[in-house]
């Protein structure tokens, strides 16, 4: 005879001393728990993707580029991250010299065109330098070193 009883959640055999174990029991018991297994394992609400994972595990990372002297530089990244901060060392975000404002940093957002001075579109950081609408944008002196803060 099959299983007297059953367990209380997923209906696996039970059995008791009396009970003789069929080849049909252990089969079903074995699609139960594999179906089981699939259902929680696919369960996206539940499990991070491979790149949530990541995310986590690997929030952001920390690069130091050194400035080329050109009116617009591409740097290319190791991934395509959501928000990246681009600032010149040793510096100030923003400055005054004189009656002319000085920016040192600039922000860029995934697809949005960033701040003056920066985009980002995927892998692609893009950084522009010089002056525009009486505003010096300080951001890619050559030989001056520039951090880049990038967030999955």
């Amino acid at each position: 005879m099959a299983a007297t009883y059953r367990t209380e959640h997923y209906g696996l055999c039970r059995w008791q001393g009396s009970d003789k174990p069929t080849r049909t029991d252990f089969v079903n018991d074995n699609i139960q728990i594999d179906s089981k297994l699939w259902e929680h394992a696919s369960n996206a609400a539940v499990h991070l993707t491979a790149t949530q994972k990541e995310r986590v595990s690997d929030p952001f990372c920390i690069r130091v580029v050194q400035g080329t002297g050109t009116a617009q530089r591409t740097i290319v990244l190791d991934f395509a991250p959501t928000f990246v901060l681009y600032m010149k060392a040793d510096n100030a975000p923003v400055r005054y010299t004189g009656t002319t404002t000085v920016v040192n940093a600039a922000a860029a957002v995934q697809n949005t065109g960033g701040t003056n001075g920066a985009a980002l579109s995927g892998d692609t950081l893009v950084i522009s330098h010089g002056v525009t609408g009486g505003v010096d944008y300080d951001l890619n002196n050559d030989q001056e070193q520039y951090i880049i803060f990038a967030m999955r």
